[in-house]
């Protein structure tokens, strides 16, 4: 064993096998709202789900890189929100402006009649 792992084994811990239960995306979603609440930290959760999060995200910051490597960029839900928001907001800008532009140009046409 290299020294330099050496910490990491002295301080074991015994971590059961994780089980996912009938619903796991409401038991997801409740621990997102448990971590938001900081009722539970990431480590908590991860050791129910029997990993290790030091493990989790190791694995996450290798696969990164190798996305980087190769060029690709994976998007998360709160990233395609964003972009999707600031979609709408910029529909929203050119509709504004649309309807600004055509009620300038009407009252140029009324401005015109009068004269």
């Amino acid at each position: 064993m290299p020294y330099a792992k050496f910490d990491k084994f002295n301080a074991a811990t015994w971590q059961p096998r994780g089980f996912d239960w009938v619903d796991p995306k409401s038991d997801i979603e409740a621990d997102i709202i448990a971590i938001d609440a900081g009722l539970k930290t990431r480590a908590e959760i991860a050791a129910e789900r029997g990993k290790d999060l030091r493990d989790i995200f190791e694995q996450l910051s290798r696969e990164k890189e190798l996305a980087d490597e190769y060029g690709l960029e994976f998007t998360s839900k709160e990233k395609s929100t964003k972009v999707k928001i600031e979609e709408i907001e910029e529909k929203i800008k050119e509709k504004i402006e649309e309807k600004t532009k055509k009620e300038e140009k009407k009252e140029e046409n009324k401005e015109e009649e009068e004269k």
